[in-house]
């Protein structure tokens, strides 16, 4: 069991005592004894796992700090990164004439890391699935405005009557929440694999009974529920499954063999071992009908195929897919960057999938992505054509983020 694992219950049951104990008290009567100080107990309990993890980053912290972290200087703000409670990393630094690769820290097994470590990328997963959407528009298979409803029928419209379209979806603003109801639990109680068994015909009958927000394309707020359905229509108007049709129309166009929708197999030698906030080990992920969202698994070396394709789309048959995804369309929710960049970055906007920010007044084009034992980040700069790429097996943080940004941007 991880540390978080063990901390949620603990703390929620803590909070759902607290709120008894307000209502009665609210009510006018006396609260039973158990009642005045069973939160507290439970709350207090909840911090030992949580003291035991810090302690154990902490000791696995130093041990990294005190290994060797031979590498380019030009990558030292992803070395830090593993100095601190990341397990390891792996980077790519793309420049017009350049090239920079650097790996630091563990994998959590005896190979040690390098651009051809397999990693859970988490979130990047949603640039795929944009592209995918772009593609099959200049296919003409679909068009951006078609409504969701006529490839998952019984996706209802918001209440003011709008119909979610596809484009919606792809730029995070058709009103849909972070995750199904049904998900929302597992994910408070920080199940091991929430989304396994999440199949879908569950995600279909989660998308009949959820009423989108009104203000449909007006302000992105990060859905992987919607990205998840937007992958599933997707399939269903191609008739295919969705997996397949990310590796026929995406992956071997641009030659990425390394990349697959699929869950991390923890016997393949090349796969590095996930961990949590607290360096604890993790299984992978099983995203099941949520792997539009988040469901591929690659390398750093393939990862930089990826970026360089974006940052070169006339050298590879997806141009204008390419271009499509990074046109800015829609403003990210403000309080949707406080909890992606924090409060330093104002002013960010969502194409299809990729978000773009001005960092110290250099345009960034980038995603993140985090599952349960991995964190990634890519990003580039459209006119400097800098870009980087940084896959670590510990669960996503912040500091990736501005690790990825300051590198693209030259900071």
């Amino acid at each position: 069991m991880t540390v978080l694992r063990a901390w949620a219950p603990l703390f929620w049951s803590g909070v759902l005592v607290g709120l008894v104990h307000t209502i009665v008290d609210a009510l006018g009567a006396d609260p039973p004894a158990a009642i005045v100080y069973g939160s507290g107990v439970l709350l207090a309990a909840s911090a030992v796992p949580v003291l035991i993890g810090l302690v154990h980053g902490l000791v696995v912290a130093r041990r990294a700090g005190a290994e060797d972290r031979a590498g380019d200087p030009r990558l030292a703000p992803v070395a830090r990164l593993v100095a601190g409670r990341v397990r390891g990393a792996v980077a790519v630094l793309i420049e017009p004439e350049r090239r920079t690769e650097g790996s630091w820290g563990t994998s959590g097994t005896d190979r040690p890391l390098d651009p051809d470590t397999r990693f859970e990328i988490g979130s990047v997963t949603k640039t795929f699935t944009a592209t995918l959407l772009a593609e099959m528009v200049g296919r003409g298979d679909v068009a951006l405005d078609d409504r969701v409803a006529e490839y998952v029928p019984g996706v209802p419209a918001t209440r003011a009557g709008e119909e979610v379209t596809l484009v919606d979806l792809a730029t995070h603003s058709g009103g849909m929440p972070r995750l199904p109801r049904d998900l929302i639990p597992r994910a408070i109680l920080q199940s091991p694999d929430p989304y396994r068994g999440f199949d879908e015909a569950r995600l279909e009958a989660a998308a009949r009974r959820t009423r989108p927000r009104s203000g449909l394309g007006e302000t992105a707020r990060y859905s992987n529920f919607g990205v998840a359905l937007l992958g599933h229509a997707l399939a269903r108007a191609a008739g295919r499954g969705y997996a397949d049709l990310i590796a026929e129309r995406i992956l071997h166009p641009l030659d990425l063999r390394e990349t697959a929708v699929a869950t991390l197999d923890q016997s393949d030698p090349r796969a590095a071992r996930g961990h949590d906030q607290f360096a604890f080990g993790v299984p992978p992920w099983d995203l099941a009908a949520i792997a539009p969202a988040g469901g591929i698994v690659s390398t750093a070396a393939d990862m930089a195929r990826w970026l360089e394709a974006q940052t070169r789309p006339d050298w590879t048959p997806l141009a204008d897919a390419i271009r499509m995804t990074h046109e800015p369309r829609v403003p990210l929710q403000p309080s949707a960057i406080g909890r992606l960049l924090g409060s330093g970055f104002q002013g960010s906007r969502v194409g299809l999938a990729w978000i773009t920010t001005d960092v110290e007044g250099r345009e960034v084009v980038w995603h993140n992505g985090g599952t349960g034992g991995f964190g990634s980040f890519i990003g580039f700069g459209p006119d400097s054509g800098r870009g980087i790429v940084v896959l670590t097996n510990s669960t996503h943080g912040r500091r990736l983020d501005e690790a990825g940004l300051a590198l693209v941007s030259g900071g």
